[in-house]
């Protein structure tokens, strides 16, 4: 995180300078620049841009959602650590004996991975705020008179 703040303002300018350098060549139409030069020109550009964005978006933005949903199982219950454990484990055997392109084998497990963490964060707090009262017990009244 401390690596990305440092080194933003390299990484975008050597990255801006690349792109700005290939448009020319991107845009080109003469004959020596049509036969490879343009395609290779607007590969470079977008994977120099997919990569910025990688490199100083998503990667800090995932690192930092990986560190928080670790201290949170962390402080979860043994209970809830096996249960997630469970579903975790039937999903993939699911998964595996049912889906038979590696593809989606993949893909819906990355999903299982996402959701099952997310779906036992989600009941917790749903259930947490449903047990909580509106209006505190010592401040309810009855007809006009305090009920403690």
């Amino acid at each position: 995180m401390s690596a990305g703040v440092a080194r933003i303002r390299p990484i975008l300018i050597t990255a801006s300078t690349t792109i700005i350098a290939m448009v020319p060549l991107a845009m080109g139409t003469a004959e020596y620049v049509s036969v490879i030069g343009a395609a290779f020109a607007i590969t470079v550009i977008g994977g120099l841009t997919l990569s910025t964005l990688l490199t100083l978006v998503f990667i800090p933005t995932f690192y930092s959602g990986l560190e928080n949903a670790i201290g949170w199982f962390d402080t979860l219950s043994l209970k809830n650590k096996l249960t997630q454990a469970v579903i975790f484990v039937l999903a993939i055997l699911l998964i595996y004996f049912k889906i038979d392109k590696f593809l989606w084998q993949l893909i819906t497990t990355l999903l299982v991975i996402i959701l099952v963490p997310a779906g036992t964060w989600f009941i917790m707090n749903s259930l947490r705020k449903a047990r909580e009262s509106i209006i505190p017990a010592e401040i309810r009244y009855i007809s006009g008179s305090r009920v403690s």
